[in-house]
């Protein structure tokens, strides 16, 4: 998936259709520009979401931490 709010939205929707079709285990389409099906399983307080992914980027990332504020 590419972003959080995706992921927040398939795990926002995972109760409310596990509580609809009386399903626990639930198969979803992520419908976006890279697409993509999704197993989803819904536990108590989480959803467990699985599938295929693609790297579509690599790299690293330097700070100078005397300029970051906490």
């Amino acid at each position: 998936m590419q972003k959080g709010a995706k992921q927040t939205s398939h795990c926002s929707l995972g109760p409310y259709w596990k509580n609809k079709l009386t399903k626990k285990k639930l198969a979803a389409y992520h419908a976006s520009e890279w697409g993509g099906e999704l197993k989803k399983k819904v536990e108590e307080e989480r959803v467990l979401i699985s599938g295929q992914a693609v790297l579509v980027f690599e790299g690293e990332a330097f700070f100078d931490h005397q300029s970051i504020s906490v």
